[in-house]
C-alpha cells in the first residue's frame, strides 16, 4: 500500500508541477491535481489507520491464544504474548508513519527532504537513547523505543502536510482543506467502537479465556472477539462507506499510471 501511495502521490504531484510551469494557463489543472492529492492522502491515511486499529484493538487480547496455538505453552507462558500485544499497538503507529512519509517523499522538494534526513538522524539518536533506557524491559522496551522513533517521524511529516495545504506557507498546494490531522483519521464513532471492542475483549480474556484455562473458555473468548469484529466492520462501513469507492478509484489511478 505504501508503494502504491508513493507512486500515485508522485504522479499527481508531477502533473501539478507540469501544469504550474505553463505560466498560469492551466491553473484549474494545478488546483485539480492538488485537490486530488489531498483526497488521496485522506483516503489512504484512513485505510492504513483502520488496518492499524484492528491490530491494536484485537491483537493484545488474542496474542496469548495465537502463540499458544502456534507454539504451545513453551512460548505462551513467557513474556512473548505481552511483547506481541504491545507490538500490535506499534502496528498502528507504523501504519500512520508509512502513509505520511510516503507523501513527504513523493511531494516535498529537495530542501525539505534534506531537512527530513537530518531529522531522521535525530530520530535515530532518540531511538538509541530510548533503547538504552528501556532495554531492561526486554522486547517490550524495544517496541516502546521504536514507537518513540516513529512518533517523532510522524510529527515531522504531519507538520509538512499541514504547511503544504496552508496558502500562506507557500510550501505546496494552498487550496486543500486539511485543517487538522484528525481529518486523516476515521470518524469518532469508529474509534469509539474499536475502543469498546478492546475493553470487551480484555474483559473476555480475564473472565473466560484466563490464559487458556479451558477449551470452552477459549471458544467463548474467540466468539466474543468475532462478534466484536463484525460490529466494528458494520460501524466502519456505515461511517466510512465512501472509503471503498475511493479505494477503487485509487486502484484505477494506479493501473492507469503503470
Amino acid at each position: 500500500i505504501e508503494e502504491v501511495s508513493y507512486t500515485v502521490f508522485g504522479k499527481l504531484n508531477d502533473i501539478g508541477k507540469e501544469n504550474n510551469d505553463n505560466k498560469g494557463e492551466d491553473i484549474s489543472k494545478v488546483e485539480d491535481s492538488s485537490l486530488r492529492l489531498g483526497w488521496l492522502l485522506r483516503t489512504l491515511s484512513k485505510l492504513m489507520v483502520l488496518i492499524g486499529i484492528v491490530f491494536a484493538a484485537f491483537g493484545p487480547n488474542y496474542s496469548h491464544l495465537l502463540l499458544h496455538i502456534l507454539y504451545g505453552e513453551k512460548y505462551s507462558s513467557t513474556s512473548a504474548p505481552s511483547a506481541l500485544g504491545f507490538y500490535c499497538f506499534y502496528v498502528l503507529i507504523i501504519a500512520i508513519n508509512g502513509i505520511t512519509e510516503a507523501f513527504v517523499h513523493a511531494v516535498a522538494d529537495e530542501k525539505t527532504l534534506d531537512i527530513f534526513n537530518r531529522w531522521l538522524v535525530l530520530c535515530s539518536m532518540a531511538f538509541l537513547l530510548s533503547s538504552a533506557v528501556l532495554l531492561r524491559f526486554g522486547a517490550i522496551g524495544l517496541v516502546f523505543a521504536n514507537s518513540v522513533n516513529m512518533i517523532l517521524r510522524i510529527l515531522f511529516s504531519m507538520r509538512y502536510i499541514l504547511k503544504w495545504q496552508d496558502p500562506s506557507s507557500q510550501v505546496g498546494a494552498g487550496n486543500v482543506e486539511i485543517q487538522s490531522p484528525l481529518e486523516l483519521l476515521p470518524s469518532i464513532s469508529v474509534w469509539f467502537t474499536f475502543g469498546a471492542s478492546f475493553i470487551t475483549t480484555r474483559l473476555s480474556s480475564t473472565l473466560f479465556y484466563q490464559d487458556f484455562a479451558s477449551f470452552p473458555g477459549a471458544m467463548m473468548h474467540v466468539a466474543i472477539g468475532g462478534a466484536a469484529l463484525l460490529i466494528c466492520g458494520f460501524v466502519t462501513y456505515k461511517s466510512e462507506g465512501m472509503l471503498v469507492r475511493d479505494l477503487k478509484d485509487v486502484w484505477r489511478m494506479r493501473r492507469k499510471n503503470e
